[in-house]
């Protein structure tokens, strides 16, 4: 079924972003195509095929991209956004429930991708989900773990962290090659960092055992790494320092 996709046709791609939005009444046929999107071998496939094209990208040893192959990239992840946007959180269909731990667990490996903007693709359907009655789900419920560890270390001030110990990182390299504009990375940089905020905030309303167990080892972790520094540095640390960074 994703052989297309394997051989870079983005054409098909925008044809299924398109069925995956259309609406449909729930007799029509094409239902069960995009169910079938649902099983777990088709939505493994998508991972392999994410996975393949990033580590293309990554060959390149983050000097400059591929835009075409980068621009697929953001693409596909659109794609599987939008499939489970119009078929899980705007129709409670019990079709796309059965393997839903599967798809989830392909959206939050986009949402871990180190391109912020392709990050940012998923934010608003995990906003989405979480605000929805489906927050009560088992598949749900079981990756708020690794969701709220994924937006805690996604809450660094890019914007600020660009010049100093993630000059070179690759997150940098992807931001500096999606926008231009120091002013334009401000804002971005700035909603990514507020969408990150928000789920977390979310999922603390949602409370798990795993989840405060999360947040008081890693508060005990933070106190027992920079105790000395913070005894040491409480007025000296600026804007754009690393440890100001960190504690922010």
């Amino acid at each position: 079924m994703f052989c297309f996709i394997t051989r870079k046709h983005r054409n098909k791609n925008d044809c299924l972003y398109t069925l995956f939005v259309r609406p449909l009444s729930s007799e029509n046929k094409l239902l069960e195509i995009i169910y079938s999107f649902f099983e777990p071998s088709n939505l493994n496939h998508l991972r392999i095929v994410i996975e393949d094209i990033f580590s293309q990208i990554q060959s390149e040893k983050h000097t400059h991209f591929d835009e075409k192959k980068y621009s697929f990239l953001k693409k596909i992840v659109e794609t599987i956004i939008a499939l489970g946007t119009s078929h899980i959180l705007n129709n409670y269909k019990q079709n796309t429930f059965h393997h839903l731990n599967v798809y989830l667990d392909l959206v939050i490996s986009t949402t871990k991708h180190p391109s912020l903007v392709v990050s940012s693709i998923s934010q608003p359907f995990w906003i989405a989900l979480l605000k929805s009655s489906l927050n009560k789900e088992e598949a749900v419920v079981s990756i708020l773990p690794c969701l709220l560890d994924t937006a805690s270390n996604r809450l660094i001030r890019y914007e600020n962290a660009q010049q100093t110990f993630l000059k070179n990182s690759i997150e940098m390299k992807f931001l500096n090659h999606d926008i231009e504009n120091v002013s334009e990375i401000h804002v971005f940089c700035g909603n990514y960092r507020r969408f990150m905020v928000d789920l977390i905030r979310i999922i603390f309303s949602i409370p798990t055992k795993d989840c405060l167990s999360y947040a008081q080892q890693h508060v005990e972790k933070f106190f027992k790494t920079y105790s000395s520094f913070i005894n040491n540095n409480q007025t000296t640390s600026k804007k754009k320092t690393p440890d100001y960074l960190f504690y922010d």
